[in-house]
Parts: structure tokens; C-alpha cells; sequence
């Protein structure tokens, strides 16, 4: 665990919006910003997780851990939490282990992808520049809603990959429950990378090449899930892959949709800069680059201008409730934060991720 132990003096158990709660059982550590605490179990609200108040070096800090997100009221945010482990730096983990997996997907892009070759080299390296808004930013409403939809010895289907950070994620999110997995893309190269993440991690899955624009699942899933899928559909289809979708899914599976909605206003204006930004970020986490500067430059220019073009030629409605619906659909409803999140970038920028759980309806 990183961090020094902090005193084990605790004042009171208290949620940040107000009034007291008994201190619970069972305390864990948690480590944020390189100091541990701890938490336990509200008895006042089961699903909430208050933090103590200590002291240190004369401040104190409030932390709660809330339905799956921590916050406090003077120094941290839910961007400042990994469950569990926390680096020196305050930045938290990426899923799928990219700083490893990065150079081997880049390899494989050369060799298996076609048109979405720059996409899958960049991807990993965009990731560990943390310039973009990946899984980690709804991760904790994913994982919370994948253990409650996963029954032990459930079928799972990952709908696109565009590492083994979906993978690494449902992972997570079921463990103990040993389910199947299975994960889907229409390109081979995020595939072998689940594949080697899955060899390094002792776990058995089953990769499926398909388009999900043309092909049906023959197998029945109790639990799909998809990130940021539809953005990769024109927007004509997105109608039509959903449905197919829940071809492979039986009136009681459950669906766990992750779509980009848009991103801040000021994205447009300084879209020029992404690239610098991209390679500054890999340069100040010494991470090497799998080819030469200029090259790595030129193949990213290319794939941010792809990414412009297709984000707004495919971009997501901004009512997918109706796409859901109209492609057989019932949506569960979700609390106000869990149904939708604006996370923010390191820039100063934010993008808004739209997350939606439903089910096929079936006679």
C-alpha cells in the first residue's frame, strides 16, 4: 500500500452532506494521493461508505466513498480514487495494462488492421497520455452495474474492443463469479490483444471476429456490454446493430451502454493541439514511442483528423433512450449520476459519457 499509516485517532464517521453516522465494521484502506485511510460501512445507509476525519500535518481531510465514488470536501474528487491502489503521483490506473500491451498493439496494427491501422497503434499510447477520456472515467458505474447484472457461471459479451481494457474491467467487475466471456470486434488486432491479456492474466475467453453491422450472434448472452460502440456505426445503423444486439440476448440479459455524448465547447477550438498534447503527456511519463517522432506525429495527425471526421459524421443522438427503444429495448432507470457523467481532461476540457442499462423486450 502506498503511503505512510496515518494515526489511528479518528474523530467520527460522517457523510459530506451532513449529520453523523455510527462508525461501521469491517474498515478498509483505501490510499489516495499517496496517504492512507480508511472506511467503513455507514449503519445509517447500507450503500454508503463514509470516510473518517483525520488529521494530518495540522489538515484535515474528509473523504466518503458513496455508491462507488469518493469524494471530499476539501482536497480530493472521484478523479483522485483507485479502488484499492493508488500511484505516488495521484494519477490513477489504466485497465488492460497499455504501458505493457501498447508496443505489442502497435506491432499488430501493422499487420492485421486495414483502414482503422492508425487507430489501433495510436489508441494505447493516447490512453497512457492521458489526454483522452477512457473507460476509467464511468468505471465505477460499469463495474457496480456488471456485477449486479453478472450471475455466477453467466455469459457475458464484450461489443467491441479497442484494447483489453473492456476485458480488464468485466474482469474485475465479476470476479468470483466466473463467467464466460466473450469479446467481439470487426478487426483482429484489439482480439490478439485480449488474447495476451488474457494468457498473462491465467484467464479463458473466447474472441469472435463479426461486424456487428452484419452479423448475427448465434449465442445468447446474460450480460452485453459496450463502450463508445456506436460512435464507429454511421449514424443510420446505430438503430439496426443495437437490434442485433439484442438478438443475442434473451428477455432477461441486461444491457450496459456506454456512449460519448459530446465533448466541452472549447474541443473545436483547439483541436490543432491534441497531437502535442498526446506526445507531451507520453514524454513527461517516459514512455518511449514505437516508432520515430516525426513518423509517430504524422500517423496521429492522421488518426485525430479521421476521429473528427467520423465523430461527426457518426456521433451518437443525443437521445439514445429513443435508438434503444425503437430497437426493442426497455430502459431501466438510473440515478441522476449514474446515467450520465461529464469527465474532465487534463487540458481543462470535459467529456460527456451517457451510460444506459436496458433489456430486450420479448412477448
Amino acid at each position: 500500500m502506498v503511503g505512510d499509516p496515518l494515526p489511528r485517532q479518528s474523530r467520527h464517521f460522517r457523510t459530506l452532506g451532513g449529520g453523523s453516522a455510527r462508525p461501521g465494521r469491517a474498515n478498509q484502506r483505501i490510499c489516495l494521493r499517496g496517504a492512507e485511510y480508511s472506511y467503513g460501512l455507514c449503519e445509517k445507509h447500507r450503500n454508503r461508505k463514509v470516510g473518517r476525519c483525520w488529521e494530518r500535518d495540522g489538515i484535515q481531510d474528509i473523504v466518503a466513498k458513496i455508491d462507488g465514488r469518493v469524494y471530499c470536501d476539501q482536497v480530493l474528487d472521484e478523479a483522485d480514487f483507485v479502488s484499492g491502489t493508488q500511484t505516488t503521483s495521484g494519477v490513477r490506473e489504466l485497465f488492460g495494462d497499455p504501458g505493457t500491451l501498447a508496443p505489442y498493439q502497435f506491432r499488430l496494427a501493422q499487420d492485421l488492421c486495414a483502414e482503422c491501422r492508425d487507430y489501433h497503434a495510436i489508441w494505447p499510447y493516447r490512453r497512457l497520455s492521458r489526454t483522452v477520456s477512457g473507460i476509467e472515467a464511468t468505471a465505477d458505474i460499469v463495474e457496480a452495474l456488471l456485477r449486479e447484472a453478472t450471475q455466477p457461471n453467466g455469459r457475458i459479451l464484450i461489443a467491441g474492443a479497442g484494447d483489453a481494457g473492456m476485458l480488464a474491467l468485466t474482469v474485475q467487475a465479476t470476479k468470483n463469479l466466473t463467467p464466460f466471456i466473450d469479446v467481439a470486434d470487426r478487426c483482429q488486432t484489439p482480439l490478439a490483444v485480449c488474447r495476451r491479456y488474457a494468457e498473462t492474466h491465467g484467464l479463458t475467453i473466447t474472441t469472435l471476429h463479426l461486424d456487428f453491422g452484419s452479423s448475427t450472434l448465434a449465442q445468447r448472452y446474460d450480460v452485453v456490454f459496450g463502450d463508445c460502440i456506436l460512435q464507429f456505426v454511421p449514424r443510420q445503423f446505430h438503430v439496426e446493430v443495437l437490434r442485433r444486439l439484442a438478438q443475442a440476448m434473451t428477455k432477461r440479459s441486461t444491457l450496459v451502454l456506454v456512449e460519448r455524448l459530446r465533448a466541452s465547447a472549447g474541443s473545436e477550438s483547439r483541436r490543432g493541439d491534441r497531437a502535442a498534447e498526446t506526445l507531451s503527456g507520453l514524454a513527461a511519463q517516459g514512455i518511449e514511442l514505437p516508432e520515430d517522432e516525426p513518423a509517430f506525429l504524422l500517423r496521429l495527425n492522421r488518426m485525430l483528423n479521421a476521429q473528427r471526421t467520423r465523430i461527426a459524421d457518426y456521433s451518437v443522438p443525443c437521445d439514445l433512450s429513443s435508438c434503444l427503444a425503437e430497437a426493442g429495448f426497455h430502459l431501466r432507470d438510473l440515478s441522476d449520476p449514474d446515467r450520465q457523467r461529464t469527465a474532465p481532461l487534463p487540458d481543462g476540457e470535459s467529456v460527456t459519457m451517457k451510460i444506459a442499462v436496458a433489456s430486450p423486450v420479448r412477448d
